[in-house]
């Protein structure tokens, strides 16, 4: 499989997009990470079970071509560099939110 805008491949680049593009997702992303606190294995675990639990609606559809393309699809994004991204992204921005948590 080829790479795709530097990322594993579109499934994932298209994720990682949609995560820090859109409001509600980049604020469900900066909760998981906050939540395991940069650690990518349990970020890992954390941003996939909140995907299809967000999603899981849309990905429950009758079986025939269409649900057995999504379902590759999904199965197709790597979790292990999406959350290695946003670790990454914990590590660079932490004592920022770490600054606005004490706020609260």
């Amino acid at each position: 499989m080829s790479k795709y805008e530097g990322w594993e491949n579109y499934q994932t680049w298209a994720t990682s997009l949609w995560f820090s593009n859109d409001q509600g997702l980049y604020e469900i992303a900066l909760d998981a990470v906050r939540q395991a606190r940069g650690n990518p294995i349990e970020l890992q675990t954390i941003m996939k079970d909140t995907f299809e639990e967000l999603f899981e609606e849309q990905l429950d559809i009758p079986s025939g071509p269409v649900s057995d393309i999504l379902g590759h699809a999904v199965q197709c994004i790597d979790w292990r560099e999406i959350s290695q991204h946003w670790a990454t992204y914990w590590e660079d921005m932490k004592d920022e939110y770490e600054d606005e948590d004490e706020d609260y």
